[in-house]
Order: structure tokens, then sequence, then C-alpha cells
């Protein structure tokens, strides 16, 4: 039911969205890509485990922008056509608060 719920909530397009969102150890929430505006995604670790965050650019190159440990949060903006990967390579379950603003026309897709 929670991925349903973010699901719907990143396809809907508004300009400003907000969920919870969980990744399993080894995963990576893969957000964006191809799409025609930039984005920023706002990130609470509200988990135990910490999470990556990088850049795959439209170019194909990857850029880190982040680790978020527990209890902490950062900011990142991401580039007309780059994907946002948040990747948890822990051992335990990653809780997030996520919020996007600006293009939120964005596929989604988890990956190992």
């Amino acid at each position: 039911m929670r991925y349903l719920l973010l699901i719907l909530l990143l396809t809907t397009g508004c300009s400003t969205l907000r969920s919870g969102l969980e990744i399993e150890p080894g995963a990576t929430f893969v957000l964006g890509g191809e799409q025609r505006g930039a984005f920023t995604v706002e990130i609470l670790n509200t988990g135990e485990a910490a999470v990556s965050v990088s850049e795959v650019r439209a170019s194909g190159d990857t850029l880190r922008v982040a680790s978020v440990a527990p209890g902490e949060s950062a900011s990142a903006r991401f580039a007309r056509g780059s994907a946002a990967l948040l990747a948890n390579a822990g051992p335990r379950p990653a809780s997030l608060d996520v919020t996007v603003t600006g293009d939120t026309n964005l596929g989604m897709r988890y990956t190992e």
C-alpha cells in the first residue's frame, strides 16, 4: 500500500510532492531521468540505515551528491534529464521522508 501511494504521488505531475519511502538493503530507488525540467529532492532520513544520493546526468556521468545518515537531512537539485539515485548499501531497510519540487512528472523504479 505504501508503494502505491508513492506511485500515485509521483505520477500526478504536481509542483510539490511528499512521501515516505523505504529502500531495502542493497537496493536503489531511481527517481527521474529524461524529464523536461529540473527538480529538487529534500530527504530526511527517519530510519536506521545511511543512504547515498547520486545524480546520473543525461550525458551518462554519475556524480555522488551526499550521504544521509540516520536522523540527518539533505537537499539536492537535479538537472533536466537527470536521475536521482537513493541507495541503501546497509544491512537494514532505509526509511526516508522525501519532498520533491520542480518538475515532478518523474518516473521511478527500484534496482538492485
